[in-house]
């Protein structure tokens, strides 16, 4: 089990280094940005929407702006788009892999794995929220800096992530069954 657990954490880590390298590389002069607009709206609504000086309209329906010099922020905007998702899934992997250390360490009925499991619980729930906000402001901030008569929400209801907080609510019942468990064991060796 040790050995799982710790080639989950180890694959996982590679695989957001290697996202946070391709980023970085990615920061710097020469390289386009660009970003969906499919949820945008435009005050008034137009066919191909009112852009920035050296922004283009890409895709059939206007469904794109792409920025060939972009600025620092909105590289930095980019980088939030696409990692903010990595990056929360990685800690719960990891977080993850640390119950499933407990438990091959201790056992499943005990305070550590019961008190682990609500942590990655409580992670899920505020980590996924979270990280869809900073996915969805992101591209709020670089779809405004592109064509500033866009109008967004930071989250639209299409956007939240729902997989993370019922997983999250689950895991957290779970929780509370272990850390039950763990008590009604403890009150089953006192009586015998």
């Amino acid at each position: 089990m040790r050995v799982l657990t710790s080639a989950v954490t180890l694959g996982s880590g590679l695989v957001v280094a290697g996202l946070l390298a391709g980023q970085i590389a990615s920061l710097g002069p020469g390289n386009e940005v660009c970003v969906d607009v499919t949820g945008f709206s435009f005050s008034p609504p137009v066919s191909s929407p009112p852009v920035e000086a050296g922004v283009r309209v890409a895709g059939a329906t206007a469904t794109r702006l792409c920025d060939g010099t972009p600025s620092f922020g909105q590289q930095l905007a980019l980088a939030g788009i696409r990692l903010s998702w990595p990056l929360f899934g990685f800690a719960a992997v990891a977080l993850f892999a640390a119950v499933l250390r407990g438990i091959s360490q201790h056992g499943a009925f005990v305070a550590v794995v019961a008190k682990r499991l609500f942590v990655l619980g409580v992670f899920l729930v505020i980590g996924s929220l979270a990280a869809a906000l900073v996915q969805s402001g992101a591209t709020a901030l670089l779809t405004s800096s592109m064509a500033p008569e866009a109008a967004s929400a930071w989250l639209r209801l299409d956007e939240v992530p729902w997989f993370g907080l019922l997983t999250g609510l689950g895991v957290i019942a779970v929780a509370r069954i272990l850390r039950l468990g763990k008590t009604m064991r403890e009150d089953l060796e006192g009586t015998v």
